[in-house]
């Protein structure tokens, strides 16, 4: 038995631990609660008839679950599936989808008890401490005697060194995280919040605009933890903007060096940091940054509000270039104006930029953008209630765009097709790389996509339409 279940959402595709739910359980365990992690998608052949089996034997008095809209679908079901197992056991509710929705995700689901709006941490350790007074807690909303009550908003965390470690004891060792550079397991981690930043898809709801960073000495500490108690080989940071802080990223970089020897990867904006720091990066043992473009339509950066033009992209890769980092590049077709000529923009645009590893999207719009909100209102809820896949292997997407969805699909596959048969990608990426290090796993990386994708197509008979 175990008073707290928390429950990563079953299908998608889920590489990482759930992060989230990590800080949870810590939260959970400083109250004095017993608490256990359950992640279907680390559990070989899981089910509905597993899952129920799960329930009755760890008889929770409390039930948690973060939505996120691509899998809202099968977060409700499971949640449905926990009332009917114990219609004693309270069913929590937090993350993007329910902040951006607000009240009316009860109306999506009736057995839903508590939401937790926003970040959760400090709303889910003030619940703990009044779970028969919820009215007393900021930024959550319940359901009492039939009505739905919302309490007084909870402010962003301001100090984000309070938030407690993940309890990653809790987390299976059975995912298959791309490690990009070394063995498994690769340990992901968030070192700030918040993106002071416009892009119109883009949801907010959870972290907000205001950008607050944690101490490099907490960061350190958790990394410490990460690498020497769990047997991490690879560090990943996950938030969007890691060097928007520059001086913050220099500290970093110099006390990184001296404490740690495993290789490190991140996201961050083109023009973030300058060419000294992305040297001091790969210095200390940073092989890859991952970078937003998202379209090569000037048009459509400046619909998107990127804050970025198609030369300051290409400024900025040239200024990465003159490292040994490499780039991997995100692109997105299927923005609301987009059109087959601007998303053929986009494929020749990555050529020009010819990333080490590109990514191509289509477009969700997702609740909590500034796109969404612009929808008609008979376009807004077709999306995670008929179930969106993250992957196209089994569903089309819809488009919100003038092409089909596919097209849209078509143009996603000739992506990286063009991308990968582009000359300019094996004279450039993969040639230089193996002559400069024959033995470095990101080589044959490159050639295992170049062959794969370029060669054979192979992009297609993975992610069959």
């Amino acid at each position: 038995m175990v008073d707290i279940l928390l429950v990563d959402v079953w299908g998608g595709e889920h590489l990482y631990p759930p992060l989230s739910l990590g800080y949870l359980a810590s939260i959970a365990r400083n109250n004095g609660f017993s608490v256990s992690i359950l992640e279907p998608n680390s559990i070989e052949n899981f089910d509905i008839k597993i899952f129920k089996k799960i329930l009755e034997e760890e008889d929770p008095t409390f039930c948690g679950f973060s939505g996120y809209t691509m899998e809202i679908s099968n977060a409700y079901r499971m949640i449905d599936i926990v009332k009917e197992v114990s219609s004693k056991c309270i069913t929590l509710l937090g993350g993007p989808h329910p902040t951006a929705i607000g009240m009316e995700t009860f109306d999506e689901n009736k057995n839903i008890d508590i939401i937790f709006f926003g970040e959760g941490e400090e709303s889910f350790n003030d619940f703990l401490k009044n779970f028969n007074k919820p009215q007393k807690v900021k930024g959550i909303a319940f359901r009492h005697n039939g009505k739905k009550i919302k309490t007084e908003p909870r402010p962003f965390i301001e100090d984000l060194d309070s938030i407690p470690y993940p309890a990653r004891d809790l987390f299976s060792t059975n995912y298959k995280g791309d490690t990009m550079y070394e063995k498994r397991p690769v340990g992901i981690l968030i070192s700030s919040r918040g993106c002071p930043f416009n892009c119109n898809f883009c949801n907010k709801a959870v972290f907000g605009y205001k950008f607050r960073q944690r101490s490099v000495q907490n960061v350190m500490g958790e990394i410490d933890e990460m690498i020497n108690v769990y047997g991490m080989n690879e560090i990943f940071f996950i938030e969007d903007n890691f060097g928007l802080n520059e001086s913050w990223v220099k500290e970093f970089c110099k006390e990184y060096k001296r404490r740690f020897d495993k290789p490190w990867r991140c996201l961050m904006r083109v023009n973030a940091v300058s060419l000294d720091t992305l040297k001091m990066m790969e210095n200390a043992g940073c092989h890859t940054i991952s970078i937003g473009v998202e379209s090569g339509s000037e048009k459509v950066l400046k619909w998107i509000d990127k804050g970025l033009t198609k030369q300051q992209l290409r400024e900025g890769f040239k200024i990465i270039r003159k490292t040994g980092l490499n780039i991997e590049g995100f692109f997105i077709i299927g923005h609301r104006i987009d059109t087959k000529k601007t998303i053929m923009e986009t494929i020749e645009f990555a050529k020009e930029l010819n990333p080490d590893f590109p990514r191509f999207f289509i477009f969700s719009p997702y609740p909590g953008s500034r796109v969404f909100d612009e929808l008609p209102e008979k376009e807004k809820y077709k999306y995670w209630l008929k179930g969106i896949e993250p992957k196209l292997r089994s569903t089309k997407p819809i488009s919100i765009c003038k092409l089909s969805p596919e097209e849209l699909v078509e143009l996603w596959h000739r992506a990286y097709e063009e991308f990968y048969t582009n000359p300019k990608y094996l004279l450039r990426n993969v040639i230089p790389h193996f002559i400069r290090e024959p033995f470095n796993r990101l080589c044959y990386k490159k050639l295992v996509n170049w062959v794969g994708a370029g060669v054979f197509r192979m992009h297609r008979v993975l992610y069959r339409e």
